[in-house]
């Protein structure tokens, strides 16, 4: 009878009076977790919720760090420790590369967590397991905490060679209409129009999408091999041009950019064209009134709503720059 094939644990870690301490598990003692805190024998443990009424454990109860990973100690005798005051929301702790935010939201997605943890757009994140092979998650991808709650991420760091040649492996940033990033590692030697004849067949990209270089003004040169530029950022999009309309107190600029565009180049046009003191920190944002303002580095190619072309945003001041 053959054993059933076995999946790598994720790993755990658990927020104690703002320190983190990697757990062993998901599931110990209290005794267990005070230990790796190297707290007091008298000490007690309860768990962090959203609310003042924070709840203690039966000392031979496990503890599911699933259901909450932060934590604080009291001596014993102080607090209440022999209920968990579960009607309320426990907070969560989120760790990648040992820095971790905290949230009582339990369900997240790969873009979310990225938001969350302030990491880069285009970083990759990997779920950290017991094991070499770690998950990736895709920005549109549902996570939940109760799955593992200790994460590492990957920054695109550029070519591993300064001077590709044509037989080495080359990677290349693909950013999509979704907004979703592709890592593509390929051959020095392979076109940029292999590299869509690739996206189109693996990822399903549109027939008529096309390629375009970062900032770029025109369509990539499918012809062109990767080692000619080495690792490079290209966005894979529909529209051709975008039309982009800025407003500012009511007043419109217009103008028409490529879907590689970045919303930094969008706002030094805007200013230019507006006359504006380029002393202020300038934002954008895709609503007038209580929008959070656009990342810098993101691509308008993904702020086009499907089958549209056209965008509409609002610039609006942010601090003053000094110096």
């Amino acid at each position: 009878m053959q054993t059933p094939p076995q999946h790598p644990e994720p790993k755990w870690a658990a927020l104690i009076d703002d320190a983190l301490y990697p757990m062993p598990r998901r599931k110990l003692t209290e005794r267990d977790i005070l230990d790796q805190c190297g707290a007091p024998p008298k000490n007690r443990l309860l768990r962090d919720r959203g609310t003042r009424d924070d709840g203690g454990f039966p000392s031979d109860e496990l503890i599911d760090l699933g259901e909450g990973n932060v934590f604080r100690t009291a001596k014993e005798g102080c607090d209440r420790f022999d209920h968990d005051a579960k009607q309320y929301p426990a907070k969560l702790a989120f760790v990648c590369d040992d820095g971790w935010k905290v949230t009582l939201t339990e369900k997240q997605t790969g873009g979310s967590l990225k938001r969350l943890l302030g990491l880069d757009e285009f970083a990759e994140i990997f779920r950290d397991l017991e094991n070499p092979k770690d998950v990736p998650i895709g920005d549109n991808e549902v996570i939940h905490f109760a799955s593992g709650c200790v994460f590492r991420a990957q920054k695109c760091t550029g070519c591993h060679a300064s001077n590709p040649k044509s037989e080495e492996e080359i990677e290349v940033l693909v950013i999509l209409e979704s907004g979703q990033t592709k890592r593509l590692s390929s051959p020095g030697n392979m076109t940029l129009g292999e590299i869509l004849a690739k996206l189109r067949a693996e990822y399903g990209v549109y027939l008529e999408a096309v390629l375009f270089e970062e900032e770029g003004d025109c369509e990539a040169d499918l012809c062109e091999k990767l080692h000619v530029r080495g690792c490079r950022c290209l966005i894979c999009h529909r529209c051709k041009k975008i039309e982009v309309s800025v407003l500012f107190n009511g007043q419109p600029a217009r103008g028409t950019f490529s879907p590689g565009a970045t919303v930094k180049r969008l706002i030094e046009w805007a200013v230019k064209e507006f006359k504006l003191d380029k002393n202020v920190s300038w934002k954008l944002r895709e609503d007038a009134t209580d929008g959070a303002p656009l990342p810098e580095k993101r691509h308008i190619g993904t702020l086009v709503k499907a089958g549209e072309c056209s965008l509409t945003l609002y610039l609006t001041p942010g601090t003053r720059i000094q110096g």
